[in-house]
């Protein structure tokens, strides 16, 4: 049996527009893969910062500037770079 509004006609159906599909559940991460990505970034952020050590030490030297009286020309003429 339909529906009928007041006046006895059928009821228009309402339509659905724009139902997004569902997203299927995302996989969560096992505690071991997180501890390898954590270890990962560790390791690269541990090699990053011996780069800047390694970065600051040398434009230390190359400004300082008894360091570059006591070398060779080329030193002096690296001031001017």
């Amino acid at each position: 049996m339909k529906r009928r509004d007041g006046s006895g006609k059928p009821r228009k159906r309402r339509r659905t527009v724009g139902r997004k599909p569902r997203k299927a559940p995302a996989a969560r991460a096992s505690i071991a893969d997180l501890q390898r990505q954590l270890d990962q970034r560790t390791r690269d952020r541990d090699e990053a910062l011996e780069q800047q050590a390694a970065t600051a030490e040398i434009l230390s030297t190359l400004s300082t500037p008894r360091t570059c009286e006591k070398k060779e020309p080329t030193c002096r003429a690296s001031r001017w770079l």
